[in-house]
């Protein structure tokens, strides 16, 4: 009887904990995908002196410019998911750009889990409770 209430005491103490990993290396893995599209579209910017055009969603009938761009680096834009299993949005405005993913709740600009990254930011998680960033990611925190 005591070994089967030690066990429980363990795994009510261990499954909070392993969901807020798994939540975290979601963040972690969303962060990097916008980090290799904002790569992609830095690069694209630097030897083409304009932004490629952007699609009206990620869809299979969308593919444009953008699409064509990610696709000559290897990322298919008409089937590239964030970890929550949404398509990630890039937009354009002007000569700036945003790539972001609607985070855990689906729901884009709602600002609570959204991630984003822009032409003059890194991507960051403006998720409750985490302060992630591509610095955060790229130092291994």
């Amino acid at each position: 009887m005591v070994v089967v209430t030690i066990i429980g005491v363990i795994a009510v103490i261990a499954v909070p904990q392993f969901v807020q990993q798994s939540d975290k290396a979601k963040v972690k893995a969303a962060l990097g995908d916008l980090r290799s599209i904002k790569g992609v579209i830095d690069l694209y910017i630097a030897e083409n002196g304009d932004l490629p055009e952007a699609a009206e969603s990620n869809s299979q009938d969308s593919i444009d410019q953008f699409g064509e761009v990610l696709g000559e680096a290897g990322i298919d834009w008409s089937s590239i998911r964030d970890p929550w299993g949404n398509g990630y949005r890039y937009s354009v405005d002007g000569d700036n750009y945003t790539i972001d993913s609607a985070g855990p709740d689906g729901v884009f600009g709602d600002g609570s889990d959204d991630l984003v990254a822009s032409k003059d930011s890194h991507p960051e998680s403006n998720q409750e409770g985490t302060a992630e960033s591509a610095g955060d990611f790229l130092s291994g925190s």
